[in-house]
């Protein structure tokens, strides 16, 4: 490994710690109930990290003629030790019962929430209706969702 690599390392270790602070202080999770949230994201990005490198190398070795030029398959990556995503059908939404988990557990009840990937709003729909059930009001802005 090179010092640049322990450098990153060190710089994600410290974000890490830093999101379970933020967890720890401003939610009402245990470390293991908010372990599976945080490990769930470190999985995902380490799963595009190999698809993207499995990628790479595929088509370098198709560039090359190592391999044969083809459409890709799930095996082709399976050999590489890495997932073949689905195909991401155009449009994409999360569906109510994950964004109703993702809000149960940030319990979103002062503050702003911050959707910043907001498609059809379902966050901030189902942030609006945790409010309601807790008796305060919410109202929108922009790309937030102020509570008060």
């Amino acid at each position: 490994m090179t010092a640049n690599a322990f450098h990153n390392i060190s710089q994600i270790e410290s974000s890490l710690w830093e999101a379970a602070d933020q967890l720890r202080a401003n939610s009402k999770l245990t470390s293991s109930e908010y372990c599976i949230p945080v490990l769930s994201v470190i999985f995902l990005r380490h799963a595009t990290n190999r698809y993207e490198a499995a990628l790479k190398t595929i088509q370098a070795n198709q560039s090359s003629g190592k391999s044969p030029k083809r459409p890709l398959v799930k095996g082709d990556f399976i050999k590489r030790r890495a997932l073949m995503p689905p195909e991401d059908n155009g449009e994409f939404f999360t569906p109510p019962s994950l964004v109703q988990t993702i809000v149960n557990i940030i319990e979103p009840d002062h503050g702003v929430v911050a959707d910043l990937a907001c498609g059809s709003g379902g966050m901030f729909v189902q942030s609006s209706h945790s409010i309601e059930h807790e008796g305060l009001e919410a109202i929108a802005v922009d790309l937030r969702m102020v509570y008060f």
